[in-house]
């Protein structure tokens, strides 16, 4: 018996084929859930998806900061589990999952990524009955208990899960030359001062250099590089070092509400979402050091103007 072989569709069944599928519509939930990104800002009981690089992990926000958060992990095989891990069952992942407070860390704000959802108020507060129980205790598994080394081992992996992330935080970080955190620190113990400087970055106005010396006119690539020949330290640092960044700015600039924008904007300028976020606070502050009047209120709404203007250029 001949087999049966495919046969294409006729030109009217092909358009009832496509009629029907023009009619398709994606749930408004799925919508929601898989093509946006809910970005609140952090609060204690959020389940939140870290994701930097290739590392992605989840955890529940403990103690929310302006630049980084105090999180606890999260495990998705609640069979594990020391004697201070709290299990869910019902959970915005809608699955169980264990939550550690034995293992919490701190990592970036801007590492989150995604909101899952919120835990209950019983849920936050059977976490924190765990996590006041277990601070000053240190787990110590009998010897040769088979079940604590399988503990143990599941206890390592979830901890490296965390360690890129911890690891950003030192990034952020302010670079140290000689001993100084700033720019004029360094120059000082070099016996240079403002005048100085303004002479080796030839600018004219006092104002101005006095702006660079604070740290509220970040140096740009030349001259950090014509300063650093000068001074025979590492362009880089310097540039860095010449960063006074308000903590309301580096505050709006993490928030994660304002991370794909970022994202955009480094991919635009071919750099990596840690640099573009240090290009964006000193673009950022050379405005607000042009303006007039206290602009410490002004961060969000200068952060803001900026992504949407360099978003909008062709």
């Amino acid at each position: 018996m001949p087999e049966d072989t495919p046969t294409s569709p006729s030109p009217d069944e092909l358009a009832r084929l496509l009629a029907s599928a023009a009619q398709a519509r994606v749930p408004h939930e799925l919508v929601e859930q898989f093509e946006r990104r809910w970005l609140p800002d952090p609060n204690r009981g959020q389940v939140w998806r870290l994701a930097h690089a290739n590392h992605t992990t989840l955890a529940m926000i403990w103690a929310p900061g302006p630049t980084t958060v105090s999180v606890l992990p999260i495990s998705e095989d609640p069979d594990y589990r020391d004697a201070h891990t709290v299990v869910f069952t019902e959970t915005p992942l809608h699955a169980p999952i264990g939550v550690w407070p034995s293992l919490e860390v701190s990592v970036p704000t801007w590492s989150l990524d995604r909101c899952i959802g919120q835990m209950d108020a019983d849920a936050v507060a059977a976490s924190r009955r765990a996590f006041r129980a277990q601070e000053g205790e240190t787990p110590n598994p009998p010897p040769g208990d088979r079940l604590w080394s399988d503990l143990g081992r599941y206890r390592e992996e979830l901890a490296d899960r965390f360690e890129h992330f911890v690891a950003l935080t030192w990034a952020d970080e302010r670079p140290t030359v000689e001993g100084a955190t700033t720019l004029d620190e360094l120059l000082r113990k070099r016996g240079h001062d403002l005048r100085w400087l303004g002479s080796r970055l030839e600018i004219a106005e006092p104002a101005v250099a006095l702006l660079a010396w604070q740290g509220r006119r970040p140096l740009n690539d030349h001259e950090a590089s014509r300063l650093a020949s000068e001074l025979e330290v590492d362009a880089d640092d310097l540039r860095r070092l010449s960063r006074n960044i308000p903590v309301e700015l580096r505050a709006q600039t993490n928030r994660p509400r304002f991370r794909p924008q970022v994202q955009a904007w480094a991919s635009l300028q071919h750099l990596s979402e840690f640099d573009a976020r240090e290009r964006i606070e000193e673009r950022i502050l050379a405005v607000a050091a042009r303006s007039v009047g206290d602009e410490s209120e002004r961060w969000q709404a200068l952060l803001e103007q900026f992504l949407t203007e360099e978003l909008a250029s062709p």
